[in-house]
């Protein structure tokens, strides 16, 4: 049975998918059998069908993504049928069907920690449910020291212990970019705080990734904790 990494994110467009994608190119350029899965979309399933590309589409679309609605709303919001309803007990299942087929399986969350997927639960108690590692992705901007905390005092009242923030900067440089690192390091050790820089804007493109993955080959390595890759 493979480790599960939740990427989960302080708020949506942060930097998730990027983060997950450049976490799959690594492991598998260096011979891990990793998968990456996003079981819940709403809008584009641009990052879904990048993911399903670098993992050369041996695990099926329809695995990664269990749920999808094409409008960009919160899954709660999701116009479904009894048929359709978004379950964890689904969800829970077939992640653990793909955990026991690799070494490490990535999952994407959506959106942030406390965006509701029905009436009675949320996505941070699908993590509680995985009893997984996370990598909490926020934006270097204003206001990702109150997001951040916000989040991780979120995880911690389900009970996640093992999380790790990994700061995506931007291309404009403040005075709050430049402490965000800083302060945020202080306040939630001993947890660790990594940092990827402004990659621009193409930065989701397959190659880049790619080459992106081998510049920070070693950060990534310690976002998942498995620095023996």
């Amino acid at each position: 049975m493979g480790s599960i990494l939740f990427v989960t994110g302080t708020d949506t467009g942060v930097g998730k998918t990027l983060l997950t994608a450049m976490l799959l190119a690594h492991f598998r350029s260096r011979g891990v059998r990793v998968f990456a899965m996003k079981p819940i979309c709403s809008g584009s399933l641009s990052d879904v069908r990048l993911l399903s590309h670098l993992q050369d589409g041996e695990l099926s679309r329809e695995r990664m993504n269990l749920f999808h609605c094409r409008e960009p709303v919160a899954p709660v919001a999701m116009p479904r049928n009894p048929r359709t309803r978004i379950s964890m007990e689904k969800i829970v299942s077939e992640i653990r069907s793909i955990q026991s087929e690799c070494d490490l399986l990535i999952v994407e969350g959506c959106g942030g920690v406390m965006v509701p997927v029905s009436n009675n639960w949320m996505i941070r108690d699908l993590i509680g449910a995985l009893k997984c590692s996370v990598a909490l992705v926020a934006r270097n901007r204003l206001g990702a020291i109150n997001h951040t905390l916000l989040s991780i005092e979120s995880l911690r009242v389900t009970g996640v212990a093992d999380c790790r923030v990994v700061m995506m900067n931007c291309k404009s440089a403040s005075l709050a970019t430049r402490t965000n690192a800083r302060v945020l390091r202080n306040l939630i050790a001993p947890a660790k705080l990594f940092q990827i820089p402004f990659l621009g804007p193409k930065a989701v493109l397959i190659e880049a990734v790619k080459i992106n993955a081998k510049r920070f080959k070693k950060t990534l390595a310690l976002i998942a904790k498995m620095t023996r890759f």
